[in-house]
């Protein structure tokens, strides 16, 4: 099973009751996802990739991601 981080990173919780899903594995009914960890990109990270991006590969990087991020 390959989990890209991008998509994992963009809905979380979809993503691992997809993994539990492909695992066999069923959720118990009192399941709650609670993620551990908060988001630390914010547009201050995508002005400086932008930037390499125009700098190092002479072209404009795409920043949107595969699925919109909650706000």
């Amino acid at each position: 099973m390959l989990v890209l981080y991008e998509n994992f990173a963009a809905d979380p919780e979809v993503r691992t009751l997809s993994m539990l899903e492909r695992l066999g594995v069923s959720p118990s009914p009192d399941f709650s996802f609670e993620p551990r960890m908060r988001p630390q990109s914010d547009e201050l990270n995508d002005d400086w990739a932008r930037r390499y991006s125009e700098i190092k590969l002479g072209t404009e990087f795409d920043l949107v991601p595969a699925t919109p991020q909650p706000a």
